[in-house]
């Protein structure tokens, strides 16, 4: 689609794997979602295989037909790409029935179905004559759907049909359902891997919960933690130790306001623990503001424990501030 659309030849799908913890920005947005390290456990999730309709079919260098002759739209919604490679005379084209309600993108969005309405038909494809001297051929249908809503069994990347092409014999013909990413091509050893199973589920975060951080390797981020604004490491207490005998602590490692996206960091760097949904909690925490934490640009003159439900300070937020003249507030302003 982005490619009829926008000429877009490439999309970044971030990241590979997603440890966002449930309540923060971008959670489960990438291939995989693996939040539970005390388990172990980890999904995978559909656009694993949609993505694989593009990777398991073509290379790096592979050219796309422009739209109009090759890539193009539907008449009933959805979008449809080929791409070639001329010097060894394969070709792949992936076509798709889907709008914004079907496959959300952050950038760009697809359009609206109200605006594009998308519906199932029938295609038949045409071999240009500049194909006839690639013939015979064998071209190879692989199918997903990812469309409950529309009524079809899940479908996650299975090898359908085979289609043989001559030279009296140049077309072929495809249903593509709403929700379908079909892909036809010549590249016959596409397969669909098998992982291990993964170990079961435990969503509850393990309660009661301590860590000194003295178990934790130099440079490494505190068990469970994880970092959202800035960036926080495990280190000996006094500088210049490093030798993992002295007392560990998880300190900030750049005092400075990092570049932001929705929530810019001016309002403190943050690490987070723990779980959304608990409720009725008892938290304790040990913390030190160092005489040595400013730079030309930054001085640390509070340290603060908050319980938050997203990376925006807001939203029912209660925070606990101490400064460094020992005074300390509760507020639920950020």
């Amino acid at each position: 689609a982005h490619f009829v659309l926008n000429n877009i030849t490439s999309s970044i799908m971030w990241n590979l794997v997603g440890s966002y913890f449930h309540g923060t920005m971008w959670y489960a947005s990438s291939l995989m979602t693996a939040v539970e390290p005390w388990s172990g456990h980890y999904d995978v999730a559909p656009v694993v295989w949609a993505t694989a309709h593009i990777t398991q079919f073509t290379q790096i260098g592979w050219k796309y037909l422009d739209v109009g002759s090759g890539s193009g739209q539907f008449s009933k919604g959805g979008y449809y790409v080929t791409m070639i490679d001329a010097d060894t005379r394969n070709f792949t084209l992936n076509a798709v029935k889907v709008a914004e309600n079907h496959a959300f993108c952050t950038r760009p969005a697809l359009p609206r179905e109200d605006v594009t309405p998308v519906e199932t038909e029938n295609i038949k494809f045409v071999l240009a004559d500049s194909f006839k001297e690639w013939l015979p051929m064998t071209l190879y249908v692989w199918r997903s759907n990812f469309d409950i809503a529309a009524g079809i069994s899940k479908t996650e990347f299975v090898k359908e049909r085979a289609i043989e092409l001559t030279a009296t014999s140049q077309s072929f013909e495809l249903e593509i359902n709403v929700g379908d990413v079909v892909t036809v091509s010549t590249i016959g050893n596409a397969k669909k891997g098998v992982t291990r199973k993964s170990p079961p589920s435990q969503p509850q975060f393990p309660l009661p919960y301590s860590s000194g951080f003295e178990q934790v390797a130099v440079a490494q981020e505190g068990e469970y933690w994880t970092d959202q604004i800035g960036i926080f490491e495990v280190h000996a207490e006094l500088p210049g130790t490093g030798n993992g005998k002295a007392n560990k602590v998880m300190r900030q490692m750049v005092p400075a306001t990092p570049i932001g996206w929705k929530d810019h960091g001016s309002r403190g760097p943050i690490s987070v623990i723990g779980m959304l949904e608990w409720q009725d909690i008892a938290i304790s925490a040990r913390f030190k503001i160092p005489t040595q934490s400013h730079s030309r640009n930054h001085v640390a003159r509070a340290a603060c424990l908050s319980t938050r439900t997203d990376q925006t300070w807001s939203q029912g937020v209660v925070f606990c501030y101490a400064t460094e003249d020992g005074s300390w507030s509760v507020t639920s302003d950020g």
